[in-house]
């Protein structure tokens, strides 16, 4: 995997304000492919920790984006035009499943999450796909306002569904959306 240190970050103290950043403004999203997996798998780290028990692999992420139906998005953004975040969804028939999106701490809260899930939706939309589907941890307060103000709404809940180290393993709600609502 190529060092983390080769995707240069804003410092922290830039966000601190937690607005917009002006360097954000034209962000930049491009699809991931398999020579993106230890892009994909630096920026899962860095959005999620390693020791949270959501770090995925490399080769998790290769098998994933060879799949059928399988897409990957990739912001660039900040000062440096960096990879800030990511978003991994499956398309089947009419359906679509958010495999995982993350944005880096960094780069919270100037819209890129929003950005890429637009991006994704336009693609969808291409594909008469109806409904969106995705699994969001209980214990992910922040994620789960996110999702429901983009329309999301709790369909499910999964006991037991994500493990976290030296824990109680945590629920997931399955969240559902569709499509029609975010005006498309």
């Amino acid at each position: 995997m190529r060092a983390l240190s080769n995707l240069i970050m804003e410092p922290p103290d830039k966000f601190a304000s937690g607005g917009q950043h002006s360097s954000y403004s034209k962000l930049q999203i491009r699809s991931g492919a398999i020579p993106d997996v230890d892009v994909l798998t630096a920026l899962n780290e860095l959005s999620f920790g390693t020791d949270s028990g959501e770090s995925w692999t490399a080769d998790v992420f290769a098998k994933l984006i060879a799949m059928p139906g399988t897409d990957a998005l990739i912001a660039l953004g900040g000062e440096q035009i960096v990879p800030v975040g990511s978003l991994v969804y499956r398309v089947v028939a009419d359906e679509c499943e958010i495999i995982t999106l993350g944005v880096t701490p960094e780069a919270r809260r100037n819209s890129v999450a929003t950005r890429l899930l637009t991006h994704m939706f336009g693609h969808l939309q291409a594909q008469s796909v109806a409904q969106i589907f995705l699994e969001v941890a209980d214990d992910n307060p922040t994620a789960r306002s996110f999702y429901q103000a983009l329309g999301f709404a709790e369909v499910a809940i999964r006991p037991g569904y994500y493990s976290r180290p030296n824990a109680a393993r945590v629920d997931a709600r399955i969240l559902r959306k569709n499509l029609a609502s975010f005006g498309y």
